[in-house]
């Protein structure tokens, strides 16, 4: 069925497909490059989601959970050791998704993270708790725009 689907629909409404179907089931069960992987594959698909599509609560609720599994916000253990300090494996995870380049939406806001996150030890940031506080989606459509008037 997902072949005919695949076939027989336009090119834009792949990513619908695949979210229908269940591909990115690795969001609980996958290691950390599937994740990223993942959410690169919703970030390629972005210039071709309309806010108007039938699917975009859909999209939209898939990219924010892949975006807080990849960076670890939604770790059990946390971002932060039991000192207060980001623990080593969520620092190198964000440093591995700035490096996706600069036409990352998940990439900009992490690139934003670290830089306030250094200047603290690793310790604190207010952009961090903009995050928690308000949720990623704001922030995440707002660098999409950014990219997008490129």
């Amino acid at each position: 069925m997902e072949d005919v689907l695949r076939r027989n629909l336009h090119p834009d409404m792949q990513i619908y497909i695949t979210l229908l179907t269940g591909d990115l089931h690795i969001i609980y069960t996958g290691t950390f490059e599937e994740h990223v992987k993942a959410l690169l594959v919703l970030e390629d698909a972005l210039p071709k989601i309309k806010e108007t599509d039938q699917l975009i609560d859909l999209f939209n609720s898939h990219y924010i959970l892949m975006f807080l599994t990849a960076t670890g916000f939604n770790n059990e253990k946390g971002i932060f050791d039991e000192s207060g300090v980001v623990r080593n494996e969520i620092r190198d995870r964000w440093k591995q998704l700035v490096s996706t380049g600069k036409s990352s939406p998940s990439g900009q806001i992490i690139r934003q993270l670290i830089n306030e996150m250094e200047d603290s030890n690793w310790t604190t940031s207010s952009y961090y708790e903009q995050l928690i506080e308000y949720g990623v989606w704001s922030e995440l459509k707002k660098k999409m725009n950014e990219i997008s008037a490129r």
